[in-house]
């Protein structure tokens, strides 16, 4: 059910791209939390029959799946707000705010080993979230586009203000009022999805590069989760387990950080998926007196796709402009969900033609495929400004 509500996440998009960034974000966020809220009640009252509960609960995943589409919408928010030489420690920042609070929640799991009164723990966290996204501000360039240049302006003296240094970029903003929504014959300032689509078919380089990013979502997805319901059937404390796998996530978003500012966006997330095939594609030859050494190989296999997974957020941001930037992005995101239910059904295709290792050549694979499309056809962002029109790329 959880997974089926992350399809949202195309809604999600456009609802930013029509009404602002922090508006729908912070929406998101407390309807979020009004679940968690709505969760502990359910889980800690009796007044209805156990099976009527089940279906509560199940509708409940449903919305939390819903929900959970504010983290795309988060990472463009900040990516906006920053200069190209920080959209990475940007969008890495949101990324690391979720890695903790998981880390928090197996820790408070491992300590309270009750589920009630961990969704009471839950719950009462989660309604301060709200209070701190409230101080975030709108996304510069969403205003001009909207033509707001006053509210757009002043909100970048603030930042360059609290900086105390000058915003390089305002007379870059500035100029945004300018952009391709121009290429529309609406003359609404909000542009049809439909129309968004039409445009990018017409751009037949922004096509193909469109779906080589749409197969790396699929292919990213497919693995990081087939690799997670395959790190669950580890050996060992399934707290630790969990926890150590955030502390995985934590270190990968630091490499992030580390190698695109120094070498960019390209050949760190190409080289990512080159070595996410072969870890996999090394489990299944391994010889029977290594099989030990099997599990390692998928960690780091799961290290590496957490990379590439992370990264693709950040990659995908910078590629579209900024009238269709979220819907675009959402979209493929969306699709992608298709990635990540199919990786249950990975491991039961092994299962049903008695071939243990066929999620492994499937990973490898897609990873090795998604790697060299990529290579081979998207463009270096780094230190790129954020497009404004289809010619940008």
């Amino acid at each position: 059910m959880h997974f089926i509500g992350t399809f949202a996440v195309i809604l999600t998009g456009i609802l930013s791209d029509r009404f602002g960034r922090k508006r729908i974000a912070f929406t998101y966020v407390c309807f979020n939390s009004i679940l968690s809220v709505l969760s502990a009640i359910l889980l800690n009252t009796n007044v209805f029959e156990l099976s009527f509960r089940r279906v509560l609960f199940a509708i409940l995943k449903l919305f939390y799946g819903i929900s959970s589409s504010v983290y795309s919408v988060a990472i463009i928010l900040v990516i906006e707000l920053t200069g190209p030489n920080r959209r990475i420690l940007a969008s890495n920042f949101v990324a690391i705010t979720l890695v903790v609070t998981n880390f928090m929640i197996g820790v408070f799991a491992y300590f309270c080993r009750n589920h009630k009164s961990l969704s009471v723990i839950i719950a009462a966290v989660s309604v301060l979230i709200p209070a701190a996204l409230w101080i975030v501000p709108e996304s510069p360039r969403w205003l001009i586009l909207q033509k707001r240049k006053t509210e757009a302006l002043k909100i970048l003296r603030k930042i360059s203000k609290s900086n105390n240094r000058p915003m390089k970029f305002i007379e870059e903003i500035e100029g945004l009022q300018h952009s391709t929504i121009s290429l529309c014959s609406n003359k609404n300032e909000n542009i049809d999805y439909f129309e968004i689509l039409k445009l990018i078919i017409k751009k037949r380089q922004y096509l193909l590069r469109s779906l080589i990013l749409l197969f790396n979502w699929i292919v990213t997805q497919v693995i990081f989760y087939g690799v997670s319901f395959f790190t669950e059937k580890l050996d060992g404390n399934p707290y630790f387990n969990f926890i150590a796998a955030t502390i995985l996530e934590l270190f990968s978003l630091i490499t992030i950080q580390l190698t695109t500012e120094r070498f960019g966006r390209k050949l760190p997330f190409t080289i990512s998926l080159l070595l996410t095939g072969l870890s996999f594609l090394t489990i299944p030859l391994l010889p029977d007196m290594y099989n030990s050494l099997s599990t390692y190989f998928a960690l780091f296999g799961k290290f590496c796709i957490t990379f590439s997974f992370n990264l693709l957020y950040t990659i995908t941001s910078e590629f579209y402009p900024t009238f269709m930037r979220n819907s675009m992005t959402s979209f493929l995101i969306a699709i992608g969900k298709f990635g990540s239910i199919s990786s249950t059904y990975v491991h039961v295709m092994g299962d049903l033609i008695n071939f243990q290792n066929l999620p492994f050549f499937i990973f490898a694979a897609t990873s090795f495929t998604a790697a060299l499309l990529f290579f081979s056809f998207l463009p270096e962002t780094k230190n790129r400004s954020l497009p404004e029109n289809l010619d940008d790329f």
